[in-house]
């Protein structure tokens, strides 16, 4: 832990995106952070120091960080150099996130140039929303070409078109502003690399985060979505909550069969759900862009391939809000 990295933090009716200067030596010495709390937005607030201590045989990191809203702790664990996964230890933040070191490059609009899949969930007036999108930016930071994806809060948006603009500074700070099917939206950014953002909406009454991943540019087709597949889930419906993990085969021609189990909340109260066999077909564009109908889990779903091993999923049924996040798993010894 050294350098500069940018976090992503979700928990209740909080989020958080920022970057946070680290010395090496178990000191921070800086930073700053964008906070959406139940809807509404500060930015720019300052961390004013902290301290951090790994312990050498298991990663287990501590985390004290200290910023113009009170002082934070966390326990972080370093996946590999670059990134490390986060949760809350305060008693009354429910929170976990993501920390990825920021890159050595020089930071820009124009490094941005190129197709992201974007992703956001969270809630907004009219209740849960989740949110999945494309678009290709250029080196002026004009969006020459986007679609966008919605399901919640009282919307239910397919494919619609999206247009745009984003700008970035050299320290990975940006802004963005989007319009689709008559609305325009604001959003912060923070850029760890050209391949690697955190997203933040700023509209008033929206509590609403993301992040946002290069796509590898090619003709998609259905033979990409083959092979082993590991997924995680959660889905809200009215006052009830599921959680899940499984895992799915693509056959490369429209076809998948898998295995989910989960968990299902109401009320404080949790129960096992039997687990589920699952048998559906997919259809996949040349942008990347696929529908899949997964019965038990979701009948409409909607996905872009980010690459050839990863790929991002929502559900598209009306009175659910659902994610899922796809991960190739390989098959070699």
């Amino acid at each position: 832990f050294s350098g500069t990295h940018v976090y992503s933090i979700t928990g209740g009716n909080e989020r958080a995106i920022g970057r946070i200067e680290l010395d090496g030596d178990g000191a921070v010495i800086g930073g700053d952070q964008d906070v959406n709390e139940a809807g509404f937005v500060r930015t720019d607030i300052a961390l004013l120091g902290g301290n951090y201590q790994v312990d050498p045989q298991t990663g287990r990191t501590p985390f004290r960080v200290t910023s113009e809203l009170g002082t934070s702790d966390f326990i972080v664990y370093p996946i590999g150099n670059d990134d490390a996964i986060l949760m809350s230890t305060d008693p009354d933040f429910i929170a976990a996130g993501t920390l990825r070191r920021q890159t050595d490059a020089a930071i820009s609009t124009s490094m941005m140039a190129g197709a992201h899949v974007v992703f956001s969930s969270g809630a907004n007036l009219g209740g849960n929303v989740t949110t999945l999108a494309r678009v290709v930016l250029t080196e002026d930071g004009t969006f020459s070409d986007g679609r966008i994806t919605i399901n919640g809060g009282g919307e239910l948006l397919d494919d619609a078109p999206l247009t745009g603009t984003a700008t970035v500074n050299a320290l990975g700070v940006g802004q963005a502003t989007i319009s689709y099917d008559g609305i325009t939206e604001d959003l912060r950014l923070r850029v760890a690399s050209a391949d690697s953002w955190a997203l933040l909406s700023l509209a008033q009454g929206q509590l609403t985060s993301g992040s946002g991943v290069r796509q590898v540019q090619q003709d998609y087709s259905n033979a990409n979505f083959t092979g082993d597949y590991a997924f995680g889930f959660d889905q809200f419906t009215g006052d009830t909550l599921t959680l899940g993990v499984g895992d799915l085969t693509g056959d490369g021609a429209g076809v998948f069969n898998g295995t989910a189990s989960s968990s299902r909340f109401r009320e404080g109260i949790g129960f096992s759900l039997p687990s589920l066999s699952i048998s559906g077909t997919y259809a996949t564009r040349a942008d990347g862009r696929g529908t899949a109908s997964l019965p038990g889990v979701s009948d409409q779903s909607r996905y872009y391939h980010v690459d050839d091993e990863t790929i991002l999923m929502i559900g598209m049924d009306p009175g659910q809000s659902l994610t899922l996040g796809l991960t190739r798993r390989s098959l070699d010894p």
